[in-house]
């Protein structure tokens, strides 16, 4: 090992601790920029939850309406991946410029192509691979995970099973349209604590039911439940539960002209439905749109709650813990 000594020595010494210097400023310059972009999304935020909380309302708590107050929150969810969602559902969000969720059986994710009756197809066939990125590139839509093989999950007593459906269904998806996928639906709405656990470790941040209600996101965010529409479901039932709830997410399958199955609703009550929440100007998002909209919410309000934004010096306030020397940065180069 060769030792320098002298003035080589401390020309050695001050060139190190010169690089030091170096990588430490340009971690602050790099947390800067982040703190600064943070800044901005809860200055963003805040404006919006100010501009909520001063708007008179004209219904009540109980009798929840639209005029003078916020927007509720709609999300319009299919499940299973029809080909009819295409066919008949997509070109009428066009219209409306309206995003959608999308709950795909990863097996069921067709190539092209593969259509032999276009009448069978139109009812019971899936969603292929260029009809969802389509979709994707025109509206945004989120694509969920509906499993691999829509088994039964609470009917699989094997791990490895359960892993395959959970784990391999959201890189299958991933890998398909280049988007992380958040979201999982239960095949038939069935989970127990042990799928609840596996959700959350494959990196879901959703889990979606079929159970009724509104989601709370904060209490049970693998738990979300809906409001399932069928061919029984009036209009007027489905304002009803949007003006009784903040957040609704509108569970649908297929999307005909003639519907006879009872997950089966009209093209033409469709139509009508999204020209009617245009009209109530309710807010349509993505069921990701939905919960990261609530984790920004979450946020501000903490940085409200804390007062951190009051704080003249709030800025290094929020590096008050951050101790560069302890970054681990390395003296080797």
């Amino acid at each position: 090992m060769t030792r320098t000594y002298g003035r080589n020595a401390k020309s050695v010494s001050r060139e190190t601790r010169q690089k030091i210097r170096n990588k430490k400023a340009n971690l602050l310059i790099t947390l800067s920029g982040q703190l600064i972009l943070a800044v901005l999304v809860i200055l963003s935020t805040l404006s919006e939850l100010q501009a909520k909380d001063s708007t008179p309302c004209s219904w009540n708590q109980k009798n929840r309406g639209f005029e003078g107050q916020s927007p509720a929150k709609v999300c319009l969810f299919f499940d299973d991946g029809y080909y009819s969602v295409y066919y008949y559902a997509y070109p009428i969000l066009k219209k409306h410029r309206l995003p959608a969720t999308l709950g795909l059986v990863a097996s069921k994710v067709q190539k092209p192509n593969t259509r032999k009756n276009f009448l069978h197809h139109l009812r019971f066939g899936f969603l292929n691979r260029n009809e969802v990125s389509e979709m994707i590139d025109s509206l945004g839509v989120e694509v969920a995970s509906h499993s691999v093989t829509h088994r039964r999950l609470t009917e699989i007593s094997d791990t490895m099973d359960l892993r395959y459906e959970l784990f391999y269904s959201k890189q299958v998806l991933e890998s398909l349209f280049q988007q992380e996928v958040i979201t999982f639906v239960y095949p038939y709405g069935k989970y127990d604590d042990r799928i609840l656990r596996l959700t959350q470790a494959a990196g879901y941040k959703i889990g979606r039911t079929t159970e009724f209600g509104e989601p709370n996101f904060w209490v049970a965010p693998l738990k979300v439940p809906i409001k399932e529409v069928r061919n029984t479901t009036t209009l007027d039932e489905i304002i009803t539960h949007i003006k009784r709830f903040d957040i609704t997410v509108l569970l649908f399958h297929r999307i005909l002209e003639k519907p006879s199955l009872f997950t089966e609703f009209s093209v033409s009550r469709f139509d009508s439905l999204l020209t009617l929440l245009d009209s109530l100007k309710v807010k349509v998002m993505t069921l990701r749109g939905l919960y990261e909209e609530w984790r920004r919410e979450v946020f501000a309000k903490a940085v409200i709650e804390r007062g951190i934004l009051d704080r003249k010096n709030w800025s290094d306030y929020l590096f008050q813990k951050v101790d560069i020397d302890q970054t681990r940065t390395s003296t080797r180069f």
